[in-house]
């Protein structure tokens, strides 16, 4: 039987140059789980495109001093500092956090001996300071009240910042697919167009929140003249349906005035060729990465 694949967490943020502690419990697989020690673990941090950037068996001496570390008086938990300089990158001058980027973290251990394996994948983003800042914009966006939210205990009324995150990440890429095409990421998004990118993050928000809302609101229920019912997904897709509205017609106007911000001459002859295309072409649009203003 193949080991379960478990997410220890589904992302872990990590400030952009700095070192943060990337954490895991390990859990048996009985009914009602408790925490269990390795008598084996291993590490394999991946990259996107599968490449391995790090490797370590934590009850095999290593070449280089080891770095998965057992709290104290702990059962089942685990830890190791990412962010190390030049640890996977071998330059010097950077650190394992100096780009940018996606990692996976794949633990693979055992409990007792002759147990199944058990494997927990993590996703490691190491984001920028700018996409950081944009995380109090969005929480006051969609969560002014705070709720209240407690990842070790399993409860999450409001959003974490990684969640946060992500649905930043599907903000823009909404904004990505209105044409003409664009490659946007949050971390070259123009500051001055902030609230454009959090109103599009807010909508990949909204259906997460209406299908939390299929799942959990009550059907009608009546008893001795009292009725009662909590239905929240025709208000949420109320406000979707205005947020869209909104966005269909800003993101168009946004990204046509930073094509404007460029310019070119094109002086036509008499070419058949040059008119049909200019008459072909949507409004706005002469022909591919090449706008008017009209």
């Amino acid at each position: 039987m193949a080991a379960p694949f478990l997410n220890a967490n589904p992302v872990e943020l990590i400030l952009q140059g700095e070192d943060q502690q990337i954490n895991i419990t390990l859990f048996d697989d009985q009914e009602e789980p408790e925490p269990i020690d390795a008598t084996a673990l291993h590490l394999k941090v991946l990259d996107m495109s599968n490449r391995k950037i790090y490797e370590e068996d934590f009850f095999t001496l290593p070449p280089v001093p080891a770095r998965i570390i057992k709290p104290a008086g702990t059962t089942g938990k685990y830890y190791m500092d990412w962010g190390d300089p030049g640890a996977a990158v071998n330059v010097p001058t950077q650190t394992e956090t100096s780009r940018v980027r996606d990692l996976m973290f794949v633990w693979r251990g055992i409990g007792a001996t002759g147990t199944e394996p058990i494997v927990i994948g993590q996703v490691v983003k190491i984001i920028d300071p700018r996409s950081l800042a944009l995380l109090p914009y969005m929480r006051l966006q969609v969560d002014k009240a705070v709720k209240i939210v407690q990842e070790e205990a399993d409860i999450f009324l409001g959003f974490t910042d990684a969640q946060l995150l992500m649905y930043l990440e599907g903000g823009c890429n909404i904004i990505n697919v209105y044409q003409p095409n664009t490659s946007m990421v949050m971390e070259n998004f123009p500051p001055t167009h902030r609230q454009l990118l959090i109103d599009c993050a807010t909508i990949m928000a909204l259906q997460s929140q209406g299908i939390y809302a299929i799942d959990t609101d009550l059907p009608n229920y009546s008893d001795q003249g009292y009725s009662f019912q909590i239905n929240h997904f025709p208000q949420i897709m109320q406000f979707m349906a205005a947020l869209q509205a909104r966005i269909d017609r800003l993101v168009p106007l946004f990204k046509l005035n930073f094509a404007t911000l460029g310019s070119i001459h094109v002086e036509a002859g008499a070419s058949f060729r040059l008119t049909q295309l200019l008459q072909a072409s949507p409004q706005g649009i002469l022909f591919r990465g090449v706008f008017s203003p009209g």
